[in-house]
């Protein structure tokens, strides 16, 4: 009877257990449940936001490879230039089906990813970014001069308008009614993006998403491409100098803006083309090697440049010469200087005919202090050393 009582007791004991056990299994999948159906009800809403982050940064991405190559490619390259769209979806620009984009249909394609040298950048939606460049800013059957006075020739109209605009970057995002994306149209825009984006022009258009249209475009502009490119400018600039001081042991004077004589050793001004005409002992160029882009699209009629007076006497060389030295945020015995005007600011004319056309204040009258800004909404005058 003992003998019994203790296997009655311990069956009832291992029922109560696999109970709780059942209990507790029933609680769990209960919790389960709710939290796949909160879950069911908060997704869709995050699952957008992180499109619409991954669509972003994929842009973020393409703007600053294209300012990177236009900045940062040899010095036998000239600066600003920007590569055609790829058109056969290799992710490649200047490729014998691709090589040319001399018409509005050929300016705009899938961004050339692989000679931008970024990963292969997609949206949100997992499609591969679009590209339009404008015609002056191609490498291919260049347009002469391009530099920071160069206006873009795309524009954008709706919600976010821009004018002069120098590239674009699209994302397609999903298909919308209409569109095939089979394999015999991947290469063809009207399939990617829609209406005044898909037509083979200069003009695009940005709009609030919609059941027909739902292109992101991001615009590249003057004022984000060209601080990059001209500080890539200012630094050949810079080589160019010292290698003049290397030959003649002084640097030369400034042509005054426009680009006009006379000369003058103790002002702002921009870099002088011939140097002789200068008179007073002042040489040219010869033995200095200067990019071949350099002169032919005036990059010296944008350029700010300044040397020390004490720098600029064929007869006292090794800035021994009268005048003194250039001070630079508090820096002294500064020989020479470049800068950097920026994208011109309203009532600011470019090539600059005076000093308040390319600077401003107080480097339009502070000579020989100057002044280097970052982060200003007022001055964007960008100043480069050049020696010591």
């Amino acid at each position: 009877m003992r003998i019994l009582g203790k296997k009655l007791y311990a069956s009832r004991h291992h029922l109560r257990l696999q109970q709780g056990q059942v209990i507790l299994v029933t609680v769990l999948l209960i919790g389960l449940t709710v939290s796949i159906s909160l879950f069911s009800l908060i997704r869709p809403r995050s699952s957008s936001l992180d499109v619409d982050a991954q669509t972003e940064l994929a842009l973020a991405q393409a703007k600053q490879a294209l300012i990177t190559y236009a900045s940062g490619r040899a010095t036998t390259n000239r600066p600003g230039e920007l590569p055609c769209p790829d058109l056969d979806n290799d992710g490649q620009a200047g490729q014998v089906s691709d090589a040319t984009c001399n018409t509005t249909d050929r300016q705009i394609g899938r961004l050339p990813w692989v000679t931008l040298r970024t990963a292969d950048l997609r949206d949100g939606s997992g499609e591969r970014l679009w590209y339009a460049v404008s015609s002056n800013f191609k490498n291919n059957a260049v347009v002469t001069p391009l530099n920071s006075t160069t206006p873009g020739q795309l524009s954008v109209t709706g919600i976010a308008p821009a004018n002069s605009v120098i590239a674009i970057v699209f994302a397609a995002n999903t298909a919308i009614a209409g569109q095939n994306r089979s394999a015999a149209n991947v290469n063809n825009v009207v399939h990617y993006l829609e209406g005044e984006n898909a037509n083979n022009d200069t003009l695009f258009t940005t709009a609030a998403p919609s059941g027909t249209f739902n292109d992101r475009l991001l615009a590249i502009t003057p004022s984000m491409f060209f601080p990059q490119v001209e500080m890539r400018v200012a630094r050949e600039a810079r080589v160019l100098l010292n290698a003049y001081f290397a030959t003649r042991n002084f640097f030369p004077f400034a042509y005054g803006f426009g680009g006009s004589l006379p000369c003058s050793a103790s002002t702002l001004g921009i870099m002088p083309r011939n140097p002789e005409n200068c008179g007073g002992g002042q040489l040219d160029w010869s033995s200095v090697a200067i990019p071949s882009w350099f002169w032919p699209n005036n990059w010296d009629q944008v350029l700010a440049y300044s040397p020390a007076p004490a720098c600029t006497n064929p007869a006292a060389t090794g800035c021994l010469g009268v005048g003194g030295f250039l001070t630079v945020n508090g820096t002294s015995n500064i020989q020479a200087v470049i800068i950097a005007p920026g994208v011109a600011y309203t009532g600011q004319s470019r090539p600059c005919a005076v000093i308040t056309d390319c600077l401003e204040p107080p480097n339009t009258t502070s000579f020989p202090t100057l002044t280097h800004v970052t982060g200003s909404n007022t001055i964007n005058d960008r100043v480069v050393i050049v020696a010591p």
